[in-house]
C-alpha cells in the first residue's frame, strides 16, 4: 500500500482503516463485510455530533474510549430503518462476537439485537426466533447487568434501564396465548427491582392474571 493511502486512511487492507474502526482494528471486517457502495454509503450517513473528520469511522486517529462492542452498537442505530436494517444486523452481529466477559456489552447488544430483529418478523424468515432467542440472552444477565450499572455507572436502582428482553418477551408470549408465561416473566422483572417505565409492573401482572382466570 502507499504511504499516502495508509496516512489518509483510504480504502485497501484491513490495517489501512484509520478512524474509530481502525482504532479498534476492524478494518478487515469492515472491507470483507461490506461491499465497496456499502461502506460508502454507511460512512457518509454516520455523522455523530462533534465529530472532527466528515466520515470519522474511517479517518482521523478514531476513538480513545469505549470498546469495539459499544462502537458498533452505536453504529447501529443509525442503520435501524427498513431500508438498512440488514446493515445493522451484521454490525450487531460482529458487535456480539466482540463482548468477551463484559456484562454492559452483552446488555447492549442483546438490546440492540431485539429491535431489529423484532422489526423484522414479518418480513424475514427466523427474525421472530432470533428476537426470542435474544431476549432470553439478555434475561439470564439481567441480575449482572443491574449490578453493573449501579456499579459503574453509579445508579440508583430506580434510575436502571429495564432490559428490553423482558418487556419484549412478554409481550411476544401474550400474543401467542402463553398468558402463565408472560406473567411469569413480568413478576420476575418486578423481583429484580427493574422499574417499567409504561405504567408499572402491577398493572401488567394484574392484566394477565386476569386474562389467565378467563382461560382456567
Amino acid at each position: 500500500m502507499r504511504l499516502l493511502d495508509r496516512i489518509r486512511g483510504d480504502k485497501g487492507d484491513g490495517p489501512g482503516v484509520q478512524g474509530a474502526l481502525g482504532y479498534f482494528h476492524l478494518g478487515d471486517w469492515w472491507l470483507t463485510s461490506f461491499t465497496e457502495e456499502e461502506r460508502d454509503y454507511i460512512d457518509d450517513k454516520h455523522r455523530p455530533m462533534g465529530g472532527l473528520h466528515d466520515r470519522p469511522l474511517t479517518q482521523g486517529s478514531g476513538a480513545n474510549s469505549g470498546t469495539a462492542a459499544g462502537l458498533l452498537v452505536s453504529l447501529s442505530t443509525w442503520f435501524m430503518g427498513p431500508g438498512d436494517r440488514h446493515l445493522a444486523i451484521r454490525m450487531i452481529e460482529k458487535a456480539d462476537s466482540l463482548t468477551g466477559n463484559n456484562v454492559l456489552d452483552h446488555y447492549f447488544v442483546y438490546s440492540q439485537m431485539i429491535k431489529a430483529y423484532y422489526a423484522d418478523r414479518e418480513t424475514q424468515p427466523g427474525a421472530l426466533d432470533a428476537a426470542v432467542a435474544a431476549c432470553e440472552r439478555q434475561i439470564a444477565i439481567a441480575p449482572q447487568a443491574f449490578a453493573a450499572f449501579m456499579s459503574e455507572y453509579h445508579m440508583p436502582a430506580a434510575e436502571v434501564p429495564l432490559p428490553g428482553g423482558y418487556q419484549q418477551l412478554a409481550i411476544i408470549r401474550e400474543k401467542q396465548g402463553n398468558f402463565a408465561e408472560a406473567l411469569r416473566l413480568c413478576r420476575e422483572a418486578e423481583s429484580q427491582g427493574y422499574g417499567d417505565w409504561t405504567g408499572g409492573w402491577s398493572k401488567r401482572i394484574a392484566r394477565l392474571e386476569r386474562r389467565l382466570s378467563k382461560t382456567a
